[in-house]
């Protein structure tokens, strides 16, 4: 009696996890310094899954690129490396051959972006933490990577510029069948961002990958997310606005001013 009441808790469990938690084949995607893990984490929490990051390594391989989509086999046999408790994480620029991929075999696809000008001032600080920025001082690393491909090269070898970054990538928003969010809209009050777009922005990755939480545990999420990780900076929407100088307004606005305007960040180039 006792062994058969065992077993029926256990089995009750089994079906309940697997009814709240999905285990669906899920991908995050994004460009680097646009809220990675911000919303790793908020799958995370949601899933219950842990992340499997997909990342290119300089150290390790001096001669590879970042994963494109176009990296077909690579990434089959990557992913299959992934375990059953896992979601993908990764900065996998746009391909039209890993988008039907995506679709054929019904993957949840998660893309994540920001403003662009607080991208920049996210990677230039990154890279001086890592000593990855040839020896320039935070402006001129700021400055190179709005303008040209130096900062570029050991990651992307068709980036000339911030323009040619994110137009790798943005692509990726144009399917109705993935979900693309903002850090803006996802990172909440402590980022700088409003409590309700963070709300929805949760509820919409929710139900999105099928995860069955209910409010409560949504709120306790749009408290968890924030910071916490080795990359974390400042996590700020205008944070970016510390660090511009005139010049550097003036040079993003000549290569990227339209990206801007574009992604819905300004109305023109009165900023």
């Amino acid at each position: 009696m006792k062994q058969a009441f065992i077993f029926k808790v256990i089995a009750i469990y089994i079906i309940s996890f697997s009814y709240l938690y999905p285990r669906e084949m899920i991908i995050l995607d994004s460009i680097p310094k646009c809220g990675t893990h911000l919303a790793s984490k908020c799958i995370e929490l949601l899933t219950r899954q842990k992340c499997y990051n997909v990342r290119w390594n300089p150290a390790a391989l001096p001669n590879k690129y970042f994963y494109s989509g176009d990296d077909l086999a690579d990434l089959r046999l990557i992913f299959s490396k992934r375990l059953k408790n896992e979601f993908i994480s990764s900065h996998l620029t746009y391909s039209p051959i890993f988008e039907d991929e995506v679709i054929k075999k019904g993957y949840k696809f998660i893309f994540i972006y920001r403003d662009p000008r607080a991208q920049v001032v996210s990677m230039a600080r990154w890279k001086i933490k890592f000593n990855a920025n040839a020896g320039m001082s935070l402006n001129d690393t700021i400055m190179s990577l709005i303008t040209d491909s130096v900062l570029y090269k050991t990651g992307w070898k068709d980036v000339g510029n911030i323009f040619d970054l994110y137009r790798s990538f943005m692509p990726w928003t144009l399917n109705s069948k993935f979900l693309s969010i903002r850090f803006e809209d996802l990172v909440g009050p402590n980022g700088g961002g409003d409590l309700k777009s963070q709300y929805k922005t949760v509820s919409d990755i929710a139900n999105f990958i099928g995860a069955k939480v209910d409010k409560i545990k949504i709120k306790a999420i749009t408290k968890d997310i924030f910071g916490g990780t080795a990359t974390f900076n400042e996590g700020q929407i205008d944070g970016w606005k510390k660090y511009f100088t005139k010049e550097h307004k003036n040079a993003f606005k000549k290569y990227a001013g339209q990206l801007l305007i574009d992604l819905g960040y300004e109305k023109d180039l009165n900023w």
